[in-house]
């Protein structure tokens, strides 16, 4: 009976693992608004603990650091640190009363400080993106700015000539 429940959780693992993967791309191959890359993300959230109560003595665990790395572009730092709670609970839960490990909270930080890492990387990147596009624009301001202000000197030139020659002519 044990055998077949293994075998059975073990199906249910990897039909769950290929949901994720189907998930996941659809998250990156299509420009969604954030509203829907959030609920794509809350979908693999569920989904990976669904597979880490599947897959007993996996590295199941390892898609959550995959979520929270894409959690990172999406929510703000009080969101994603609820995000964060919220799923490393669920996790600590599943290894102390469901797999009943030795040390469930030891094994809950290990894999909390990884998807902090990769919450810090990604949270890294965006903040570096968001500030290259700012300066970009602030860049292309300060382009047509000098644009202006070169037209303008120029207009300012030929007035100043315009006025000195009909002065000379006068």
């Amino acid at each position: 009976l044990v055998a077949a429940l293994d075998f059975f959780l073990g199906k249910i693992a990897i039909v769950g693992v290929e949901s994720f993967l189907l998930l996941f791309l659809a998250g990156r191959l299509h420009s969604w608004s954030t509203r829907h890359h959030r609920v794509l993300a809350a979908m693999q959230l569920l989904l990976a603990l669904a597979i880490v109560s599947a897959a007993r003595y996996s590295t199941a665990p390892v898609l959550l650091i995959v979520v929270m790395a894409q959690n990172a572009a999406f929510y703000a730092p009080r969101g994603l640190t609820f995000i964060f709670l919220f799923s490393n609970g669920v996790l600590f839960l599943i290894f102390w009363r469901l797999w009943q490990v030795n040390a469930p909270l030891m094994l809950t930080l290990i894999h909390g400080s990884f998807q902090l890492f990769a919450i810090m990387t990604s949270w890294y990147a965006v903040t570096a993106q968001r500030s290259r596009d700012a300066l970009a624009g602030a860049n292309a301001e300060l382009l047509a700015t000098r644009s202006l202000l070169a037209e303008s000197t120029r207009d300012a030139e030929r007035l100043r000539l315009a006025r000195e020659l009909h002065d000379v002519l006068g």
